[in-house]
């Protein structure tokens, strides 16, 4: 996983649209799902405060709102909040097709969980296994995928300052291969990552807005990240060439719209 202090460091330097509040929050280290999968309910997570955190931060953080957060856990005053406490969290995102897979020699909860870009803690929980996930080969492990619905989010970009080091998915980083870290979504999960640009005519120094070109990339979530609130997809930097072109390269930030794949 990346360094959080380094990320805090970089991130300072990057100058932010006008309107946007820099916040920064630590990383969860375990995305714990509150109930049981079922196919088509929203994913709601579990989520216990840490010394500092705000209510706002953490609906930053999940990519939801302060409001869902305090009618979830019928909570009347948000600044009375304390560490330890544990909130339900709606994320937005929803359950999808259960898969039946058979183990094979060798695999793990975690292998498998990012095979079909699923929560490991999901596995082990609606499998009862125990707190270390050990499972042994021919056995049937219920294997909950994700579904993101389209959502527009604002994204970023990270290179040679995490190239070759250790991702959250466990290899290194390439920031020549097209992958992106997300805060939530499952490490293996797919996605489809989309925006639009205006164009610009280099003869006539013009810049056309209203004329729209479509650029679309499909890429794998392969760390975590990013902890500034104000973005919520890193991508890396052939993703965001492929996608924002010199643009995003040069600004830092892109308006995307993000969705799951078949």
């Amino acid at each position: 996983m990346r360094n959080f202090n380094l990320v805090i460091v970089i991130a300072a330097l990057v100058a932010l649209p006008v309107g946007m509040a820099l916040g920064f929050m630590r990383p969860v280290e375990k995305i714990i799902p509150a109930e049981p999968a079922e196919t088509e309910k929203e994913i709601i997570l579990l989520h216990e405060v840490r010394k500092g955190e705000t209510v706002w931060e953490i609906a930053q953080y999940y990519g939801t709102t302060e409001e869902r957060i305090l009618k979830m856990n019928s909570i009347e005053n948000p600044q009375k909040i304390y560490p330890g406490q544990r909130f339900k969290i709606p994320t937005g995102l929803l359950w999808g097709e259960i898969i039946f897979h058979p183990v094979k020699k060798g695999e793990s909860v975690w292998k498998i969980s990012q095979l079909y870009g699923a929560y490991p803690y999901q596995v082990i929980q609606d499998n009862n296994l125990d707190s270390k996930g050990l499972i042994k080969p021919r056995q049937i492990l219920k294997v909950a995928k994700v579904v993101l619905p389209e959502k527009k989010i604002v994204a970023s970009w990270y290179g040679e300052e995490f190239h070759e080091k250790t991702a959250a998915n466990g290899e290194k980083f390439d920031m020549f291969k097209v992958s992106a870290a997300h805060r939530v979504l499952p490490l293996g999960m797919r996605i489809e990552v989309s925006c639009q640009k205006g164009i610009f005519i280099p003869i006539l120094k013009i810049f056309i807005p209203e004329i729209k070109l479509r650029n679309k990339i499909v890429l794998e979530i392969t760390d975590r990240g990013p902890y500034i609130l104000d973005r919520q997809l890193d991508l890396s930097f052939k993703a965001a060439k492929k996608l924002g072109g010199n643009w995003m390269y040069v600004k830092g930030l892109l308006e995307v719209t993000i969705n799951s794949i078949e």
